[in-house]
């Protein structure tokens, strides 16, 4: 921002100096000229006027010599018989013929040059100035307008920098408050400050903050207390479930009741801590595949599902936690179980390909379904599930920057796939 600020105080800048110094070097031009001209008239008319009382060649060298060391070179007497004095001659003879003719004052531009020539009695004086000294004159002439121009940029440039500061400052401490609160900190605040726009922007900043801190605690609290809620209920159905007769389903059915009670558990931890300087989660996918595969196992034998793993061996880590891929797992097979009927095979496959994604893929042999597109929409279910199943998912995975994709599958069914960030 603060280039922009001094590119548009340079571009300004140099308008304006344009707008004064082309008119100023013009004058300083015509002027220079007039006056490096003038001085080689003025010495050639003295010259002409003591040739009107003598032309004795040692009188005329004598006047010549009385004219400054710098300006003698430039001045030359041509008498009456061809003999010249002085620097020589620069203008033609048809330049001399013709102000020896009119008896009066001539200017004519030489090739190096220019020359003024007067006539006295025959004598010719000519007063010569040099295209190099015109240039030098020049030279000096525009130097000043060009350095005080080049002075008014710097400074222009300067006085630029110097107001953007407070307005780059107030937006890069709004930008660097932003991030942190996009990292989960909720209770950084900006001093506002710089020009009106940006401390306004600042006020809306803290009061969004603000809001968003209260919103964020108000629905933690919720979250952790409708798990707390959950929690008689879920008691209540494990001390049911420890009264049966021992037996596979008294088995299963506790097994199922603590692996609630756990992820229960786990869901209000997670909300009472606090939402920034949280660690970057990763888990081995492999071995959480192969854990809830584990568990659905028992409801797969007792509808008599036939079921493969493929890929759950070996060390597979991604960029997401345990319990979120175990999360999304469970939502992807709760599906095959409820959507697919009792006796249709499934498949769980850890493809970890040569690219930075680790894909969790499941397959079924179901019916499939009709609308990939729609089956991931958010509240929207073909049965009487809540349609946040698949979104759930989708969002675990889209989390580290991977993606859930829902296809036919080699098996006949549906194919979902969650794209994991190694």
């Amino acid at each position: 921002m603060r280039r922009r600020f001094v590119l548009v105080a340079l571009a300004v800048g140099a308008l304006v100096t344009l707008a004064w110094a082309v008119p100023l070097a013009a004058v300083a031009y015509h002027s220079t000229r007039t006056q490096v001209l003038f001085q080689a008239e003025r010495d050639a008319d003295a010259l002409a006027q003591y040739a009107q009382t003598t032309t004795d060649p040692a009188e005329l060298r004598k006047a010549l010599a009385a004219v400054p060391a710098e300006r003698q070179s430039r001045l030359g007497l041509t008498l009456p018989n061809g003999t010249t004095i002085g620097g020589g001659r620069h203008a033609s003879d048809d330049d001399f013929l013709r102000a020896r003719v009119s008896r009066g004052a001539i200017t004519v531009s030489t090739p190096k040059g220019t020359s003024y020539l007067t006539a006295v009695d025959g004598v010719v004086v000519e007063g010569y100035v040099p295209s190099a000294t015109l240039t030098h004159e020049m030279r000096t002439a525009w130097g000043l307008p060009a350095l005080l121009g080049l002075v008014l940029l710097v400074i222009a440039c300067f006085v630029a920098s110097w107001m953007a500061r407070g307005a780059v400052r107030a937006s890069e401490e709004l930008a660097f408050a932003a991030r942190r609160l996009g990292a989960g900190d909720t209770h950084v605040r900006v001093v506002p400050g710089g020009p009106p726009e940006i401390a306004t922007a600042g006020a809306a900043f803290n009061e969004m903050a603000e809001r968003l801190r209260i919103l964020l605690a108000n629905e933690r609290e919720l979250l952790a207390d409708l798990s707390h809620r959950l929690r008689t209920p879920l008691t209540a159905l494990r001390l049911n479930a420890e009264a049966l007769p021992p037996g596979l389903e008294r088995d299963r059915v506790l097994d199922a009741a603590r692996q609630t009670e756990h992820e229960l558990s786990s869901i209000i931890e997670e909300a009472r801590e606090p939402l920034h300087d949280v660690e970057p989660a990763r888990c081995d996918i492999a071995a959480v595949a192969a854990d809830r595969t584990k568990y659905w196992a028992v409801l797969a034998a007792d509808q008599r599902r036939a079921w493969r793993g493929k890929g759950l061996t070996g060390q597979v880590p991604v960029a997401v936690g345990r319990a979120d891929a175990a999360s999304a797992l469970d939502t992807v097979l709760g599906n095959v179980f409820q959507h697919t009927p009792p006796g249709t095979a499934y498949q769980v496959s850890v493809l970890a390909g040569e690219d930075d994604r680790v894909r969790l893929v499941v397959d079924d042999a179901g019916p499939g379904i009709g609308t990939p597109d729609e089956a991931m929409l958010r509240g929207v279910s073909g049965g009487e599930s809540t349609g946040l199943g698949l979104d759930i998912a989708r969002k675990v995975a889209e989390s580290t920057g991977g993606a859930l994709t829902v296809g036919p599958s080699p098996l006949g069914g549906t194919r979902i796939t969650l794209a994991f960030r190694r």
